[in-house]
């Protein structure tokens, strides 16, 4: 038999010790990515666990999705699998690349888009008030850190990240947490070793809190405002992919306080969205409908508690009900976990309820 020259022999080493690293280095990598203060990396890993081609409704945006939408109370009523693909924060700019992830692994009915997203960019501040919420290290790191390596992760981060930014580490993010070496031995973290862990909230937050708010009916301004240029470029490019792959999108705004001026900005993009044949529904025109009581439902002026999440959850499980086509997935065998979840979602909203009803009782008792 001929003997393989030793040089391809030094190659085929070389390669397959490159092989291996590059395993080795990926999975520590995901190991040592941060997952606690945050739901987007719960989130992001659980939907990666989801079986293919399995969710009817994906839920994209910030925590203006995963702490109003209950996918596990809609799955209970309906038989329909919805998730919240949701980070903290989410920019406006990566949600085109949260679509085409999506898409990898998934061909949901419908997908669900929420605004939010731009008018925190556009008028919020983050930690540090000369940067934009769209442009700040830690709404982007929510995305970049929590998606698995790929070629859609790499075009996302050169076109989004801005260009000031020393954009090696996001590429690459073990150059960031390499001092977090204590993970490798923390249960929870070797969990995510392929970055993905079964998630039986579906991308929910339990938020334990109660706050109430004052809220102002804008259900009547008609007036418009324009998004920024930049934002505005973001905006149409993402309706333009929507247009381009032929999906089912839902536009939606989720009942918050809602100022003045944020409604006239939806009015402008609810124009656009029209212009394009999507669909658009701002759920601050029907807080009557949904019955939302501003002392108990928040937990602050943007965000539901649990109470006010099921409200919200009935609403719109009734809307999308009305307005798209679902198959009720009940009783069929693929969907036996999806059982199994919602006795553990029951367990925690149950013992989350009552520590909420007990802030509230106490308030009261003041």
């Amino acid at each position: 038999m001929k003997k393989i020259p030793v040089w391809m022999g030094n190659l085929l080493k070389a390669v397959f010790f490159s092989i291996i690293f590059l395993m080795l280095l990926v999975t520590v990598s995901y190991i040592l990515r941060p997952y606690s203060g945050s739901a987007s990396r719960k989130n992001l890993c659980g939907f990666y666990a989801e079986e293919e081609d399995s969710l009817d409704v994906v839920f994209i945006g910030s925590s203006a999705v995963f702490t109003f939408w209950e996918p596990m109370e809609f799955w209970k009523k309906y038989g329909v699998a919805s998730y919240d693909f949701a980070t903290g924060t989410m920019p406006p700019q990566v949600v085109k690349y949260c679509l085409k992830e999506i898409k990898k692994t998934q061909d949901p009915e419908l997908f669900v888009i929420d605004l939010r997203t731009f008018n925190a960019a556009e008028t919020g501040y983050y930690q540090d008030r000369s940067i934009k919420n769209m442009d700040h290290e830690v709404p982007l790191r929510n995305v970049t850190d929590n998606f698995k390596y790929s070629l859609n992760r790499l075009q996302m981060i050169a076109d989004c990240v801005p260009d000031t930014y020393d954009k090696i580490p996001y590429y690459l993010d073990i150059i960031k947490y390499h001092t977090e070496w204590t993970r490798l031995k923390d249960k929870q973290s070797l969990l995510f070793a392929v970055n993905d862990s079964h998630d039986s909230l579906k991308g929910f937050k339990f938020v334990d809190a109660v706050k109430e708010v004052e809220f102002k009916d804008q259900s009547k301004v008609e007036s418009t405002k324009p998004l920024s240029e930049r934002l505005d470029a973001i905006f149409y490019d993402l309706l333009d992919y929507c247009k381009e792959e032929d999906l089912q999108v839902l536009f939606l705004v989720n009942s918050y306080c809602q100022a003045k001026g944020h409604k006239e900005t939806y009015n402008y993009m609810a124009d656009v969205i029209e212009e394009y044949g999507f669909d658009f529904l701002n759920t601050n025109d029907y807080y009557k409908e949904i019955g939302l009581d501003y002392t108990t439902d928040y937990y602050d002026q943007s965000h539901v508690n649990i109470f006010g999440a099921d409200k919200y959850t009935e609403f719109l499980g009734e809307y999308l009900m009305n307005h798209y086509t679902f198959e009720d997935k009940r009783g069929q065998e693929a969907y036996a976990s999806w059982n199994e979840d919602y006795e553990v979602w029951s367990e925690g909203v149950k013992e989350l309820k009552a520590s909420i009803q007990a802030k509230i009782d106490a308030r009261e008792a003041e």
